[in-house]
């Protein structure tokens, strides 16, 4: 009697064994079907997930866009970009910019400043930029230019300038280079500009 309990038992363990791995191997198979499956249609799946909001979309738009207030709001905001956009080119076409607090030039604290541009060096490029500026207030040219090299800087400490004058630059100074179509922008005492062809 307990030979045969057993092998009744030991019968029963070798079916369980035998059904899981059938289902494991069942599993298997499922995954495998399902890889190809997913490889075949995730491209098609995927478009159609991204454009699944496409016709509420649109709709939405065309009840919206049949509201009065809506089309006043997209034209007064077409027409406030536009305006903006104009504004922006004709400031820096013209060259007016605010500045506050320039220590360069002594401002004092909280003292807006008035410059207009005056010329920027023919066929200018990306790296490439003297410019000039002129302070409407006090008269002043601020000016953007090549930095002098060692030898240029020593040079001009060789010749000087006016008799019992330093040579040394102080730290708040420097020495530059301006190139000769730069000329042109300087302002002659007479308000007028330079004409570098002329001489004047």
């Amino acid at each position: 009697m307990a030979l045969t309990s057993w092998s009744d038992g030991a019968s029963a363990e070798a079916q369980l064994r035998a059904a899981e791995e059938a289902e494991a191997v069942r599993c298997k198979e499922r995954d495998t079907q399902y890889c190809r499956q997913f490889v075949k249609t995730w491209r098609e799946r995927a478009d159609e997930a991204m454009h699944s909001g496409d016709d509420a979309h649109a709709r939405f738009l065309e009840l919206i866009s049949a509201e009065p207030w809506f089309i006043v709001y997209t034209e007064y905001r077409a027409a406030r970009y536009k305006r903006s956009h104009v504004q922006s080119r004709l400031t820096a076409r013209a060259g007016w910019v605010t500045l506050k607090q320039s220590a360069a030039i002594g401002s004092t604290q909280g003292e807006v400043m008035r410059l207009r541009f005056l010329g920027i060096i023919p066929n200018t490029g990306k790296d490439d930029s003297p410019t000039i500026w002129l302070d409407e207030d006090s008269g002043d040219l601020l000016i953007q230019s090549y930095r002098a090299t060692e030898e240029e800087v020593k040079a001009c400490q060789e010749i000087g300038s006016i008799p019992g004058q330093g040579t040394d630059v102080p730290d708040h100074e420097a020495i530059i280079r301006l190139p000769k179509a730069m000329i042109q922008y300087i302002p002659r005492p007479d308000g007028g500009i330079a004409d570098e062809a002329s001489g004047a």
